[in-house]
């Protein structure tokens, strides 16, 4: 064995920043498949909600090497080497991200990448050659890693997938904080067999916090109190809530928590106290941080935090009270079998994290917390940015509000309390899990035999939702735009006869087919009227925030292909109006229905006449990703689409097309545009042209 003597050293470096740049074309080619094969699962486990998959399509550290500062060996244990690296990064890296996302597929490359660190590096000593048979990186929490970057869409513009860039800020703050971060580490074995169960880590104990009460908050409310809540962790992968306190600036909640600590002497327990705000972004009221080292074991403490406003002071911009928070903790060190048993609980809670991501639960581990990992959050506050946006001397005279929103997009709501239980499902999600059950209620060929059907969604919820779950029973489907109207309202379960058509509702009757009302999940389905009908008064918070006429009302929706053929003003049989979003669509007045799932063909009604189309995937999406909005701009002006394309393209975001033709495995087809640029763009507004015609 290897017996060393302990030294505390701050060594000269400059031979090894030398010699760190003389190697480093080394390094490059060895660590980046170290790294790629270490950080891609993590990329996977922590993906935020709104991307399938993240993954690098291209990996290198680059040409310049890093610098570092200081070198000190803090501790020699028997068997292992720690050494603390002070680490500074300015590099040119070739990072580029694959990312898949539910609306699009893009390209994203890292950019003028720096880091500032503290490396905490520990050597698993063997007495075989090389000598080591293990490193563990990690690090180290003060002072605080500093990571920046930024980030460039390759061939397309980052609007192409909203709060793209907030999403992949908040992947890797995540993984930094809950995986590199001392006492967090990466183990990378260096042999065959190495045994590194010493190196991990593992649960040392549990926190008991009762989070009994705050005083004194800050009210965030320009009408009444804020509703507060507290989120609290020890992990980001494993954060816990309490209840929501309604119109309350001292609330008590008196709810308990068992945290898991993994390293007693460096651990600390975070509390974000929330204000809950159902029509926009829910606020901060405060933060603290509770250090587990400051906590004898086995001893009941009763603890006062003062809030802050950031726990990073250089963004503390003030010094304002924001309140108190009152807690009561208790440390309870782990026996052997205590610790067996809690790695194995983290284990199950894991897989369960996953099997939601999996089974299509895009709330992610925040909820509404979170940055814009959450379409809903968006949706939401661009509803309420528009209606800020409306000159105050007109808000009097308007007498009613309806919205228009996207086809099949669709959420999962408990109606006892409005909390999100799943979604939301975006249109062009398919649920090809749920077609077999859906085609086997359905007539053949019906428009809810399709895979991104609003019916598909509902099924696949259904089927892989716990069958004991208590929200089950309150649980309520509405779409986008039923949603957002409840937002204006405050009335679970109402619709209008054009959403709820992929569905399974049938326009022609006017009710939902018996098929499907004899289904176990049909008190789910919303309650039905004419687009435009009357709802309700709108909420008097909202009147009152924006200064709308008490007798103003909220009225029924439609969806976003519609409400643009409604101000296209086009009404004789035959005439048609294509509209471009993120898809493509088309609709067409008829005397006569047209329905048939295999094309993605479908009608909706249209007073005593239909409207029969569809909508490609096809669209502002991919465009988006392939020009900037300037060239889009430019372009659009030079198309032609009566002069045939001379390329074989069919641009599509990602794999699957629903119209002209329903194949959710469907390629992309286009290669380089070089000099084609307008071309492209004629063949887009020939894909319509050419399946019309036929």
């Amino acid at each position: 064995m290897f017996h060393l003597f302990s030294f505390l050293c701050n060594l000269s470096v400059k031979w090894l920043n030398k010699h760190l740049s003389k190697l480093w074309p080394f390094v490059d080619q060895a660590a980046t498949a170290v790294v790629k094969e270490s950080v891609e699962p993590l990329l996977d486990d922590y993906r935020p909600p709104g991307i399938k998959s993240l993954k690098f399509s291209k990996f290198s550290l680059g040409t310049v090497s890093p610098k570092i500062e200081g070198i000190r060996i803090q501790n020699i244990q028997p068997g292992q080497i720690i050494m603390d690296i002070d680490f500074r990064w300015g590099g040119d890296p070739s990072i580029i991200l694959a990312v898949d996302a539910v609306v699009a597929s893009l390209p994203i490359q890292l950019k003028d990448l720096q880091v500032f660190t503290i490396v905490r590096v520990v050597f698993q000593l063997s007495e075989e050659i090389p000598c080591i048979s293990a490193v563990v990186v990690a690090l180290l929490a003060e002072p605080e890693p500093k990571i920046q970057y930024t980030l460039k869409a390759i061939g397309g513009s980052l609007t192409a997938v909203p709060g793209l860039s907030d999403m992949i800020d908040d992947t890797v703050n995540s993984i930094v904080s809950d995986m590199l971060k001392w006492p967090h580490r990466l183990v990378v074995p260096l042999g065959v067999n190495v045994d590194t169960s010493e190196l991990a880590l593992k649960p040392q104990g549990r926190l008991t916090v009762t989070v009994v009460k705050a005083t004194s908050l800050k009210n965030k409310e320009l009408i009444g109190k804020s509703d507060p809540y507290v989120i609290l962790y020890v992990r980001p992968m494993f954060k816990v809530k309490t209840k929501v306190i309604d119109d309350n600036l001292n609330p008590e909640w008196n709810e308990t928590f068992p945290l898991i600590i993994e390293d007693k002497e460096t651990q600390s327990v975070i509390f974000e106290v929330y204000d809950e705000d159902k029509l926009q972004q829910d606020k901060k009221l405060g933060v603290a941080k509770l250090a587990v080292n400051s906590l004898e074991p086995e001893a009941p403490s009763e603890i006062t935090l003062k809030l802050l406003q950031s726990l990073d002071s250089l963004k503390i911009k003030d010094s304002k009270d924001r309140g108190i928070l009152h807690l009561k903790v208790v440390y309870h060190p782990f026996t052997k079998e205590e610790q067996l048993e809690a790695l194995e609980s983290e284990k199950r809670a894991i897989e369960e994290r996953k099997r939601l991501k999996e089974a299509g639960d895009h709330r992610g581990s925040e909820g509404k917390v979170g940055k814009v990992t959450n379409w809903a959050s968006s949706w939401r506050e661009a509803l309420f940015h528009l209606l800020g946006d409306i000159p105050s001397i007109y808000r009097t005279s308007i007498s009613s509000i309806s919205i228009d929103g996207t086809s099949a997009t669709s959420l999962i709501i408990d109606r006892n309390n409005g909390e999100l239980l799943a979604g939301p499902f975006l249109y062009n999600e398919s649920f090809a899990d749920a077609l077999p059950a859906v085609e086997s209620i359905a007539p053949a060929n019906h428009t809810v035999c399709s895979g991104s059907s609003t019916l598909c969604k509902l099924v696949s919820w259904w089927n892989s939702s716990s069958e004991g779950l208590s929200s089950r029973d309150s649980a309520i489907l509405m779409h986008q735009s039923d949603w957002l109207l409840w937002l204006l309202h405050g009335e679970y379960g109402v619709s209008d006869y054009n959403n709820t058509l992929k569905v399974g509702y049938d326009p022609e009757i006017d009710a939902y087919p018996s098929w499907l009302m004899s289904q176990p999940y049909a008190y789910m389905l919303p309650s039905v009227r004419a687009p435009g009908a009357p709802i309700g008064s709108i909420k008097e918070g909202v009147r009152a925030q924006f200064g709308f006429s008490k007798n103003c009302v909220v009225c029924t929706g439609t969806t976003d292909s519609i409400a643009a053929f409604l101000a296209a003003r086009t009404t004789k049989p035959g005439k048609a109006v294509t509209s471009l979003g993120s898809t493509l669509a088309i609709k067409l007045v008829s005397n006569g229905r047209v329905d048939d799932a295999r094309f993605g063909v479908y009608s909706h009604r249209l007073d005593d006449m239909w409207l029969v189309g569809g909508a490609s995937n096809t669209g502002g999406a991919i465009l988006r990703q392939l020009f900037t909005d300037d060239q889009l701009v430019a372009l659009s002006k030079e198309i032609d689409p009566s002069v045939p394309s001379p390329l074989d393209y069919y641009p599509l975001p990602k794999t699957g097309e629903r119209f002209p033709v329903s194949d959710p495995n469907m390629l992309p087809r286009y290669i380089v545009r070089s000099s084609y640029t307008t071309s492209y763009l004629n063949l887009v507004a020939l894909i319509f042209r050419t399946y019309i015609s036929d």
